[in-house]
């Protein structure tokens, strides 16, 4: 805990000292009344000093004693205005200042993607991607988290923050280590397929891409913490590459993969999950898989939600569910695929509630299906979706001390609507605060829903339903529901009113510009916030 500067820490200490010497010379002389005065002065002095508000509360002396260019930091806030348990502010608060540690790292990944890989060939760029893709909860080793509650103001402040060095060293060491462990369950894959084990081939090379999403997310944090300074030695991107592409030749060679079926890639991911679990007593939740790192869904996404289904139950003898519960007794499968030279890759992971990773599995289907039985792996409307996805990405905020979560009748993740389904969006903010919900179309067209909605002290940390309720219908393709937060009114949009709805009269990248570009000079305490859900809408 860091104390303001007017109370100085040596003197502090002498003066202790010379209480202690009187204790002493009180103590041999006799006087235990005086002892006992002096003693209560001493702890009543260090209860004050205690109570004084740490320096990092304040952002000016966060910055100095925290620079960015040292400490990876997260920071979160909050008035207790329902009369929260003060432990049980200060616990969401940490895990909002997590959060924020963990979005930094995403947005910077993202945005140094096309300088450090623009010269990598295109093994080092679906590694990449991949790794970027990677969901496993992060949870950064050697994190410190300090709080306080300010009982006069009825306030509750947490920091959370790390050594950029320190995480480097750490994590840097976990990429080798993880790899060394691969390159040794590679080579018992191959020792066993020399001798036609057929199975103990499989499950070795599934224990080698079980160890890569851990290797992934370090390399996401050497990423994001050295942006601009890495070399090979320290991501081994060639290495990891050549380590998974071998893995997985060996894989399709197990598989016989030349006339796999989406059932038949479903059959080998639900038994590969099986021989790395054996029987689970809970339920598993099954979510859409999505197109590469886009989260995005397809037609191939309701195939292998359809299969998978059935195979987890008959080859596996798992129990499944479809909807997301809030229930603890589950696991969660998600999963990827991947466009490859001939084929596309499918990839799944099975985690605990926590998040861990507790085994994954692939499988692969060649083109010559897809031609065949008229399926896109690719959302109906991919390239128009891709191209917001970019624009939204450009100058992107991170999320700060302004916390607002957003969700529909269905989840916040990998999402699909069917044609008829209904849609509708909740909202949750920790502070009060101005919100704008715009809703981007399939067909390109952006509709504001809402406005300069205003929560006020009394809505803080209450769950708020949109007065919108929507029916999945054409065009349909992929949506974003974009969701923007600040603690002054937003700048007006242009808008043209049709079929009772306010469509936005402007680009997309002027859209975002216009409402994430506020901030004026003279007013930096305006505080910011953003939120996207994507969805896929898809007929029957």
């Amino acid at each position: 805990m860091r104390y303001k500067k007017e109370f100085n820490r040596n003197d502090f200490k002498l003066f202790i000292s010379v209480i202690l010497l009187f204790l002493t010379y009180d103590y041999l002389t006799g006087f235990c009344m005086k002892n006992s005065i002096l003693l209560f002065v001493l702890i009543a002095i260090v209860t004050v000093v205690n109570a004084q508000t740490p320096e990092w509360t304040e952002e000016s002396k966060r910055k100095q004693l925290y620079p960015e260019t040292d400490y990876l930091i997260g920071f979160a806030s909050e008035k207790n205005v329902n009369k929260e348990d003060q432990q049980t502010l200060l616990n969401r608060l940490e895990s909002y200042a997590k959060s924020q540690l963990v979005e930094y790292i995403q947005v910077k990944v993202r945005s140094e993607a096309v300088m450090e890989l623009s010269e990598k060939n295109d093994d080092v760029q679906r590694n990449y991607r991949s790794m970027y893709s990677a969901t496993s909860n992060l949870e950064l080793t050697g994190l410190k988290v300090e709080k306080f509650y300010d009982q006069k103001t009825r306030t509750g402040y947490v920091i959370a923050y790390s050594r950029k060095n320190d995480l480097y060293k750490y994590y840097k060491g976990l990429i080798e280590s993880g790899l060394t462990i691969a390159a040794q369950k590679l080579e018992e894959a191959k020792s066993a397929l020399s001798v036609n084990d057929i199975k103990l081939s499989l499950k070795s090379c599934l224990e080698v891409i079980s160890s890569y999403p851990s290797i992934e997310e370090a390399q996401k944090v050497l990423l994001a913490i050295k942006a601009g300074s890495l070399n090979e030695n320290d991501l081994q991107y060639e290495r990891s590459s050549k380590l998974k592409s071998s893995t997985e030749g060996i894989i399709r060679q197990a598989q016989r993969n030349a006339e796999n079926t989406v059932d038949d890639a479903c059959f080998f991911i639900a038994q590969g999950l099986k021989d790395q679990t054996g029987v689970l007593n809970k339920t598993l939740i099954l979510s859409n898989f999505t197109y590469q790192d886009t989260k995005m869904a397809s037609e191939l996404s309701r195939r292998l939600s359809q299969s998978l289904a059935s195979k987890l139950v008959s080859e596996s003898g798992y129990k499944i569910q479809t909807e997301s519960t809030n229930g603890n007794n589950s696991y969660i499968l998600t999963g990827t695929f991947w466009k490859e030279t001939n084929e596309v890759k499918v990839i799944a992971s099975l985690k605990d509630l926590s998040g861990k990773i507790v085994a994954t599995s692939e499988a692969f289907i060649p083109m010559e299906w897809f031609d065949k039985n008229k399926v896109s792996y690719l959302p109906e409307n991919f390239e128009q979706a891709y191209s917001k996805m970019r624009v939204f990405n450009m100058n992107e905020i991170v999320k700060g001390d302004l916390n607002i979560e957003v969700w529909t009748n269905k989840g916040d993740d990998n999402l699909l609507y069917i044609e008829g389904e209904r849609l509708k969006f909740s909202v949750r903010a920790n502070k009060e605060c101005y919100l704008r919900f715009v809703y981007h179309t399939a067909d390109g067209q952006s509709v504001l829903l809402l406005d300069n909605y205003y929560i006020a002290e009394n809505m803080i940390n209450k769950v708020i339903e949109l007065p919108y309720e929507f029916e999945c219908a054409e065009p349909f393709g992929v949506e974003t529901l974009q969701v923007n937060a600040q603690t002054a009114e937003f700048t007006k949009l242009s808008i043209v009113k049709k079929d009772g709805f306010d469509f936005i009269d402007e680009s997309l990248k002027d859209i975002v510009v216009t409402t994430r570009g506020f901030r004026k000079l003279n007013d930096a305490n305006v505080v910011p916030a953003e939120k996207r859900l994507m969805f896929t809408t898809m007929k029957k």
